[in-house]
């Protein structure tokens, strides 16, 4: 193996990434959603982790391709918008077809209502935020399925799913009062540079929990500000 030439391309893919992800003054969707995490990447930015940036690789290769062949644009976002009377700024990566694009490592395809649920839960919010911000009560989501285990091969192919969410008009005015107070609670947190009163990110995406063979629970950290949040109630 030329551990030499991988570490180089890592460290360029990494410096590729801070090119494009400085933390400007604007307020994106996508900071309301895990607030507490978006406090401190304005705070305390860390580093791109090995893990993150192949994670960012695959997905951002994936969005460049879809948009392109869709849209024509050479972008992984068809758009750049904002809402002027919340400032704040939002990107869908298919404006004209009203849909988000995500990749997805879960590890088979859904087939039920309920699965599907599950398996896009995370994603749901950030749908229903462009689907207020862009005034229609339907919005799209285009997963790929990066390696989905097919029950019937035994092999892990890739599969390419997308589903319609329908949000009522009081869901959507309920998301728009609550992205503008999410924005309110994380200038404050930024200006008293304190982060505590801010919501806590989903489980998942903060830390796993392992059961051993000896009964023992090992909380595992899943999000690299784990020590500076401190998130209550999780922090061991």
């Amino acid at each position: 193996p030329n551990a030499n030439l991988a570490t180089l391309i890592m460290n360029k893919c990494k410096a590729y990434l801070d090119t494009g992800h400085v933390r400007d003054s604007d307020f994106h969707v996508s900071d309301l959603i895990d607030v507490r995490k978006s406090y401190w990447q304005r705070v305390s930015p860390l580093p791109y982790t090995d893990e993150e940036t192949l994670y960012f690789l695959a997905g951002r290769a994936s969005h460049y391709f879809i948009v392109k062949a869709c849209t024509g644009v050479d972008s992984d976002s068809e758009a750049g918008l904002v809402d002027e009377e919340l400032g704040i700024h939002y990107s869908p990566d298919l404006l004209t077809m009203l849909a988000e694009i995500k990749t997805s490592r879960y590890w088979t395809v859904p087939q039920t209502k309920e699965k599907v649920r599950y398996a896009i839960d995370s994603y749901i919010t950030q749908c229903r935020s462009y689907a207020c911000l862009l005034r229609t009560n339907v919005f799209n989501l285009v997963v790929l399925y990066l390696a989905p285990l097919d029950e019937v091969t035994g092999r892990k192919t890739p599969r390419l799913k997308a589903y319609t969410m329908t949000f009522s008009d009081n869901e959507l005015a309920k998301e728009r009062e609550r992205m503008r107070t999410t924005k309110e609670e994380l200038e404050v947190a930024l200006r008293n540079k304190s982060d505590k009163q801010l919501p806590l990110c989903k489980a998942w995406k903060c830390y796993s929990d392992e059961v051993t063979s000896s009964g023992d629970t090992i909380r595992s950290p899943r999000c690299k500000y784990w020590d500076l949040c401190r998130p209550e109630g999780r922090y061991v």
